[in-house]
């Protein structure tokens, strides 16, 4: 079984651009930006999930945490799988980054 998100939000989207709206930032785009944007690097997925879904996200966990340029115990997936869901006093959600698309992506951050 897949993990179902909470909520996902893909860069690029039409959110950031209402948000930067609403609160008055609106102005022309940076010619450096522009470049950055315009190049062929695949989306990137920010995508909340509940506690209990570490579970689902085991395999991608591990192998996010096995390329950590310091590894934490806190963060490995037989680690943090298992107690995310007993924090039964806290409301806990668990945050990732995804790059790429519906057919080939990987996990490039995690926060619990």
């Amino acid at each position: 079984m897949a993990a179902i998100p909470l909520l996902e939000e893909t860069s690029g989207g039409t959110a950031g651009a209402m948000v930067s709206g609403l609160a008055g930032l609106t102005r022309d785009a940076d010619p450096a930006h522009i470049e950055i944007l315009a190049n062929n690097r695949p989306e990137r997925k920010l995508a909340i999930y509940p506690a209990s879904a570490g579970f689902d996200l085991v395999e991608e966990l591990d192998y996010l945490c096995a390329r950590t340029v310091e590894p934490n115990v806190f963060f490995n997936p037989r680690f943090l799988a298992p107690a995310m869901p007993r924090l039964e006093d806290r409301e806990v959600r668990l945050a990732v980054i995804r790059d790429g698309d519906e057919y080939r992506n990987r996990l490039r951050l995690l926060v619990p």
